[in-house]
């Protein structure tokens, strides 16, 4: 249930399965033949190196935060940290580092053959820290919560429940820049950034949540319709207001950002639900957004 290849097979779910096929050349069809035929004939470095050198096309929640100026004096200890470091590099005032934590579910399973049973389901969650520019973003990859893709189609799953999850990562990340470094992290408010992109149409919205003085306004819009173009009067009075969850659509014709993505600016926080077509998709959002904030 939990052996190593249980947990790689898991970490390579993660990834797009036609990227992970044409990466290590098979020439399987089905993501789990993919991954069994992957298993069978790679190093677990090099599954490992895959996932580290892929981390930008999952998909993925970020946080955001701001904070004082990060200089490091040495490396940073993964016992220190309290997660796996599979990298880390400091250069030029900014810091890069990826890892996992260790993502657990407990649930109950069944199956004519073994009864009920009680079971915990393992998995490393990817993630990464940046820091530069006065910004912390720590990017974690979304995983898989539905345990029926773990077991056979004879089995059934109850109850699950994750015992761990983003928080785990982040609170460890947050105590440890800011008892080691002193740096203070604390969300960042991108509504000036988020704002920009959005009046420079590069986005519309196709959920929008603001705060207004007593109350939040909350529009869903039909179809395809986008809250800016049906909507412009309505857009300058939202300008004027603090955006809290929100839905985005990219509306220009390449494919410089992902199709859509979620973000709560007041918080600092965004989702990305789908696959990147680019690596640069996602970094190229927290580009634009940070650089205009």
């Amino acid at each position: 249930m939990n052996t190593k290849k249980d947990i790689y097979n898991r970490l390579l779910r993660l990834f797009p399965a036609k990227h992970t096929a044409k990466t290590f050349d098979t020439k399987a069809k089905r993501q789990d033949k993919v991954i069994e035929e992957i298993l069978g004939s790679n190093t677990d470095q090099e599954i490992l190196d895959y996932a580290l050198n892929n981390f930008e096309i999952t998909k993925q929640n970020v946080y955001v935060y701001s904070t004082r100026k990060y200089t490091a004096h040495k490396l940073i200890d993964a016992n220190d940290l309290g997660l796996e470091i599979s990298y880390q590099n400091y250069a030029s005032g900014k810091l890069e580092l990826y890892g996992y934590q260790m993502v657990v579910f407990e649930a109950k399973t069944y199956n004519d053959i073994e009864g009920k049973k009680d079971i915990q389901v393992k998995l490393k969650q990817p993630f990464k820290v940046v820091i530069e520019g006065g910004y912390l973003i720590i990017s974690l990859t979304k995983i898989e919560v539905n345990l029926k893709t773990y077991f056979d189609e004879h089995t059934s799953v109850f109850d699950p429940k994750k015992i761990t999850d983003d928080s785990g990562a982040i609170n460890a990340i947050l105590t440890y820049f800011d008892n080691k470094n002193k740096i203070r992290p604390q969300q960042s408010d991108l509504n000036k950034g988020v704002k920009h992109i959005w009046d420079k149409d590069v986005i519309d919205c196709r959920e929008m949540s603001c705060r207004r003085t007593s109350s939040r306004r909350k529009e869903t819009m039909d179809g395809d319709e986008l809250f800016k173009n049906k909507y412009p009067e309505d857009y300058k009075e939202i300008m004027m207001s603090p955006l809290e969850s929100c839905i985005f659509r990219y509306i220009r014709k390449d494919e410089d950002l992902p199709e859509h993505f979620t973000c709560d600016a007041s918080k600092g926080r965004l989702s990305f639900t789908l696959y990147p077509e680019r690596i640069d998709q996602i970094n190229n959002v927290l580009d634009e957004i940070i650089r205009n904030n």
